[in-house]
């Protein structure tokens, strides 16, 4: 009975990779050709240190597919196989000018030949076209065989794909640096002992083979939690495109509603879009195991679509809740407040819950089920900065309860936040002890003034909009006249405390204010339009006036940010 293996690993050469008549593919839904100028010249600069020290230079892992017949499907290492194999081009095109030039020419137009078979393919005896030991995705595929590798240029430089391009200001510079290098010496013997014992020699890879696609995947997951350059949104990309393979029409569609979707999201937040939309469902582990969570679920193209079509839906309310002004607001302008609020709290953990209740609830309860996440947040951990994780993992086991329909409205869901929700005395402990530094926070610190003002005022003032600024009644470079308030301690300890700052109109925080004596400002303060600075009355301006008055803001803001039972 035969024994399936996971893989088969072994350290090889980049001779041994491309000897023996091997041929690479590299599958139509990977990733383009992306290598930038950086890249080029870090491996420019290894493989002239290999010639320096004689010794290895390790490339990392390439991840095969065995295909049968010598052929191989690349699961990864498309973009160092592509790269290598225009280094060699670069040098073969050296020699060939050498030949042209006549230096050698009978040697080095056979050295060109030999370098060819190795390391580019053999010469089609009809076309008399070079057939490549590697073939890159479908769109540089075209440029790589009909332009590259037959040694010609582009017909219009400015009409090439973006990726294109980047294949095309590889070889020019692997040219450029290979004609460099032995400008001086003109010797094609050199050359190609350069190609042949020093890149093809001293360049190792740990070749990984395996027998599917399921297992290629499995381990490039494993290698990707360990540092392998391949992103969690690649690896599903790459493992879902593999599932509807055998339709073009399948991937077709595939591709373009995968397009759509990471348009939505963002490439580099898609990972953590995932993670919330599967943790609706489920309980979700790390972002480096998402893979190995739908991988169970996925096994036809049926599924693909399936799960393409639920990310295509949630992802419009994703991209939402990061922009408040988004048109999918329209239906629910209420929630747009809160939508705000929860994105300058830069909180992620609540997304789950939402997006389980979008469809479920009705308008009234999603909106106050946003607001609920909003006070809960702001409360939790903004004022009281208690642990995140345990947040995360309240709110998304609710989102499983809403997802089932166990819980079905925002009062309901509120019931079962409780243990998150500080109650207002260890809100107002927080809050009364509570530093903000004007410099890093200052967005957040204008939210919190300018909400304490709307409850004292009865104003609607906007928070994002509002001209007023924050004045800091200890100044932040308070003058001689502060010194017999504040000691250097003291300033450190109570210049940015919330019960310190207030809003004043810019006109008096820069003319009348700014680092003037208590008395001065205090006279400026009773002539602002602001309540919040009216307030100040304090005989005397130290830390025990700033705790009192902080004491008493706490209070306020225990009622603006509550929901009542």
């Amino acid at each position: 009975m035969k024994t399936n293996k996971l893989l088969e690993s072994s350290t090889v050469s980049l001779n041994e990779l491309f000897g023996n008549g091997k041929t690479y593919r590299v599958p139509a839904w990977q990733r383009d050709y992306a290598w930038q100028p950086e890249n080029w010249e870090d491996l420019w600069d290894d493989i002239c240190q290999i010639t320096e020290s004689g010794l290895p230079h390790y490339m990392g892992a390439v991840v095969l597919q065995d295909a049968g017949n010598k052929q191989f499907v690349v699961i990864d290492g498309q973009q160092r196989l592509a790269t290598l194999s225009i280094i060699a081009m670069a040098c073969i095109k050296m020699i060939r000018s050498l030949a042209e030039e006549g230096e050698n020419p009978a040697e080095n137009q056979e050295r060109a030949e030999l370098l060819l078979r190795q390391y580019i393919g053999t010469k089609d005896p009809a076309s008399l076209r070079y057939s490549s030991r590697l073939f890159l995705n479908e769109t540089n595929d075209p440029f790589y065989q009909a332009t590259l590798l037959q040694f010609r240029n582009p017909l219009n430089i400015r009409k090439l794909h973006e990726s294109e391009a980047l294949l095309w200001r590889a070889f020019q510079f692997f040219e450029a640096s290979v004609r460099q290098r032995f400008e001086s010496t003109r010797d094609g013997a050199l050359i190609a002992d350069f190609l042949n014992k020093h890149i093809a020699e001293k360049l190792v890879f740990t070749q990984i083979l395996v027998e599917d696609e399921l297992s290629a995947y499995t381990v490039f997951e494993t290698l990707n939690s360990r540092g392998v350059a391949l992103t969690a949104t690649d690896l599903l990309k790459n493992f879902l495109f593999s599932q509807v393979s055998g339709s073009k029409t399948d991937l077709e569609h595939t591709k373009r509603q995968w397009a759509e979707i990471t348009a939505l999201t963002g490439l580099s937040s898609f990972p953590e879009f995932l993670q919330h939309h599967l943790s609706v469902k489920q309980k979700t582990g790390s972002r480096q195991n998402l893979f190995k969570q739908l991988k169970g679920r996925i096994s036809t193209p049926k599924d693909v679509f399936d799960l393409l079509d639920e990310l295509h839906r949630t992802a419009f309310l994703y991209e939402a809740l990061e922009r408040p002004a988004d048109e999918f607001w329209a239906d629910y302008h209420e929630a747009r407040p809160f939508v705000r609020e929860l994105s300058l709290f830069r909180a992620n953990h609540y997304k789950p819950l939402v997006m389980a209740a979008y469809g479920r609830f009705d308008a009234a309860h999603f909106i106050q089920l946003l607001r609920y996440c909003a006070v809960i947040t702001f409360r939790y951990r903004v004022i009281s900065n208690l642990n995140a994780n345990e947040l995360g993992k309240q709110f998304g086991q609710l989102a499983v309860q809403v997802s089932e329909g166990r819980v079905k409205t925002a009062r309901e869901a509120f019931a079962a936040l409780g243990s998150v929700y500080p109650d207002d005395e260890q809100f107002i402990n927080s809050f009364s002890a509570l530093s903000l530094n004007t410099r890093s926070a200052k967005k957040l610190v204008r939210y919190i003034l300018v909400k304490l003002e709307n409850r004292l005022s009865g104003k609607a003032i906007d928070f994002e909009t509002t001209d007023a600024t924050i004045e800091h009644v200890l100044p932040e470079n308070p003058g001689y006249s502060w010194e017999q308030s504040f000691s250097p301690a003291d300033h450190k300890a109570f210049v940015y405390r919330l019960g310190n700052l207030t809003l004043l109109e810019e006109k008096k925080n820069r003319a009348q204010a700014g680092n003037a004596g208590y008395e001065e400002k205090k006279q400026v303060y009773q002539e602002s339009s602001f309540a919040l600075s009216q307030n100040i009355s304090a005989g005397e301006w130290g830390p025990e006036a700033i705790r009192a008055r902080q004491r008493l803001m706490a209070r306020i803001a225990c009622s603006v940010w509550r929901i009542s039972e």
